[in-house]
């Protein structure tokens, strides 16, 4: 492993709690996604996960970067599949009797 990818990860272990919140965040959003429960509030909680794990192996181990784009092709397709769900959450103004 790069020396830059064990620094970020040593950084992560010292924390104590990172990655125990990331492992938990994969394993509830990966039951929600298998049992089909609250698809698109999974696939928003997992979104910067996805994210860091591309910026991870863009930038500091290159070897896994396959993988790490077809998690975030997963991603992607799963919420354009859901993307009606998402459109108030992306409006740029909201008024309270519009949601």
């Amino acid at each position: 492993m790069p020396e830059g990818a064990e620094a970020f990860i040593g950084a992560l272990m010292k924390t104590k709690y990172m990655l125990k919140l990331i492992s938990g965040t994969e394993v509830i959003v990966g039951a929600l996604l298998l049992l089909n429960r609250f698809v698109p509030l999974a696939l928003a909680l997992i979104a910067p996960v996805v994210v860091n794990i591309m910026a991870f192996h863009v930038f500091l181990s290159p070897s896994g970067l396959s993988v790490a784009i077809f998690v975030l092709v997963l991603e992607v397709y799963l919420a354009w599949t859901h993307r009606s769900v998402y459109r108030s959450m992306l409006a740029m103004r909201v008024t309270p009797d519009s949601v």
